[in-house]
């Protein structure tokens, strides 16, 4: 008696069952397909078959495709690697894509020939910079103190590579974690041959390279070194995912969900951010100097080191008058406000006792409008005024005092700017025994070279390399 009689089907449902058994097992490998008696004994879900499916496609796929495009693969379709198509948009959060950086990723993703900057340019270090804040949030979220970008004090070689992009006490046994985040791509002609072969090849190698770096020095200050590295598609290394799993389940404790869906909003944000940070490069390169595209793309990864850079510096300086200082406050407005947050850095107690939102705004003194006024900074006093104009009402619904921090591409700053730091020396200047005059040259010094840093670095990566 057959399988078929014994469950009591009828000879036309087991000839058809048996037909449709013979085109799945058309459309899988030899080694997944499946007999009569495993699919009657063993039901299986329909994702389960689905998979066996997608599994032949991406083998045919694989075997036709170059050995770059094989890399690609490799790492874009690793575990973990295509959380950031899950996440929910939300500006709110600073997380989603708009309509340019989406087409953008999903071309590069599907390995669709684009070109990105030179190494060393403003992208790559914006890229970096938003992943260590999104680590550094998740970190927060999870109840899970830390610092970021600790090493400035060492010599100057160690500062060069610091040791900790985000510090975190009492990570391991105890012992501080010193996290170096870090981005490979699979492409480099170096592994080339073994990341289209093993995923994560190149997130392991640079893991090792940061241990090579870092591991002497942590150990020095008692830290533990740990390199969170990945690939430019989305596939974490084995130390990433081991700590990240590690976070991942704080996080569940802390928001009280389970841990799955704290891993999924862990890696979810952690990938958005690499995925658009790769998206606004590849747009702020794929047209040349000049073109209208190039011009008004707002979120291109030079302006954004730059603005970031400019930032971080005028915080840190902020802190070392001991003043209490929060970076990028207007998140949780509404949509609409997103886009022009009114504190870039909010200072508690500046202005009688009155917070103040400081908003820096890089602007050009070579636009058609400043070209014909002879007047010095009238770039910077026309981005004041435009600050003011967006944001002055919603900070006085919100008690602060808004401040712009208006500084022309060549380094004039405008009047609002020159009064702050002129304040802020004097502060600065106080606490540290300083003479005023080569306090506010620091000033000056450090976020004007910040500033030229980001301009020339910006020029060097209009050259169209490969970004991964």
């Amino acid at each position: 008696m057959s399988s078929f009689s014994m469950l009591g089907f009828a000879t036309n449902t087991s000839h058809h069952l048996l037909r449709s058994l013979d085109h799945f097992n058309a459309c899988v490998s030899p080694a997944e397909a499946i007999s009569i008696d495993e699919l009657l004994n063993s039901p299986m879900t329909q994702k389960m078959l689905s998979t066996k499916i997608e599994n032949k496609q991406f083998q045919l796929l694989f075997d036709a495709s170059s050995i770059p495009n094989r890399s690609r693969l490799m790492s874009a379709s690793s575990n973990l690697a295509a959380f950031w198509l899950s996440v929910i948009p939300s500006p709110g959060l600073n997380l989603h894509l708009d309509t340019a950086e989406f087409q953008t990723a999903l071309k590069w993703w599907l390995g669709i020939d684009m070109f990105g900057g030179s190494r060393y340019n403003g992208d790559v270090v914006s890229r970096h910079n938003q992943l260590t804040n999104a680590f550094f949030e998740s970190c927060r979220q999870a109840g899970v103190g830390g610092q970021m970008e600790v090493g400035r004090g060492l010599g100057r070689d160690e500062r060069r590579t610091r040791p900790a992009d985000v510090l975190v006490p009492n990570w391991d046994l105890g012992k501080p974690a010193a996290f170096d985040l870090t981005v490979a791509s699979p492409l480099n002609q170096s592994i080339l041959n073994e990341a289209c072969v093993t995923p994560g090849s190149s997130a392991r190698v640079s893991e090792q390279r940061k241990h090579a770096s870092n591991d002497v020095k942590c150990s020095e200050l008692g830290w533990s070194c740990i390199p969170l590295a990945v690939e430019t598609y989305g596939c974490w290394g084995a130390e990433a995912r081991l700590h990240l799993s590690r976070l991942a389940s704080r996080l569940a404790a802390r928001l009280n969900c389970s841990k799955s869906h704290a891993t999924s909003t862990l890696y979810g944000r952690l990938n958005l951010v690499l995925v658009r940070a790769n998206a606004r490069a590849l747009l702020s390169r794929a047209y040349g100097v000049g073109s209208d595209i190039q011009l008004n793309y707002r979120h291109g990864g030079d302006v954004v080191a730059r603005h970031n850079h400019l930032r971080d510096i005028f915080a840190n300086f902020c802190r070392r008058a001991h003043l209490s200082v929060r970076v990028e406050v207007g998140y949780g407005l509404a949509r609409d406000h997103v886009n022009s947050r009114p504190a870039d850095v909010l200072v508690q107690g500046w202005d009688r006792e009155k917070p103040a939102a400081f908003d820096v705004t890089v602007a050009s003194p070579l636009t058609p409008v400043t070209l014909n006024n002879a007047s010095t900074s009238v770039g910077a006093a026309a981005a004041e005024l435009r600050k003011h104009v967006a944001n002055d009402t919603r900070c006085q619904e919100l008690g602060w005092t808004c401040i712009p921090l208006a500084v022309e591409t060549y380094g004039n700053w405008g009047m609002e700017a020159q009064s702050v730091f002129s304040c802020l020396t004097s502060l600065l200047a106080i606490g540290q025994a300083i003479l005023k005059p080569k306090m506010l040259g620091d000033i000056y010094g450090h976020l004007n070279m910040s500033l030229v840093r980001s301009v020339a670095r910006a020029i060097m990566g209009r050259e169209n390399v490969r970004i991964g």
